[in-house]
């Protein structure tokens, strides 16, 4: 990988950083964070996305993340019973 390579990958990654604070900054959960909260947090997150009918977490699973929606929405479930529908802002997750 040559150094120009090197340099345009974490441009690319930077800039996504910075546009993913800029949408959390949109979000009523996170508009109290300054700026260099919403960077960490951006910095510190992965992306993933699905369009199906996956579960993210399982009931009595252990916590090992959460997740922040960006858009659409999800169905929160207790055994085959909706409890909840959630939409883009949400912070996603078993509480730990």
């Amino acid at each position: 990988m040559s150094r120009r390579e090197t340099t345009e990958a974490r441009e690319a990654r930077e800039a996504q950083y910075a546009e993913d604070a800029r949408r959390l900054r949109e979000f009523p959960a996170f508009a109290k964070f300054s700026g260099d909260d919403l960077a960490r947090i951006a910095q510190k997150t992965h992306r993933t996305s699905t369009s199906g009918p996956w579960p993210l977490i399982r009931e009595q699973t252990p916590s090992d993340a959460c997740y922040i929606l960006l858009n659409g929405e999800v169905a929160v479930y207790v055994g085959q019973d909706r409890v909840a529908v959630l939409g883009p802002g949400e912070v996603i997750g078993e509480s730990a």
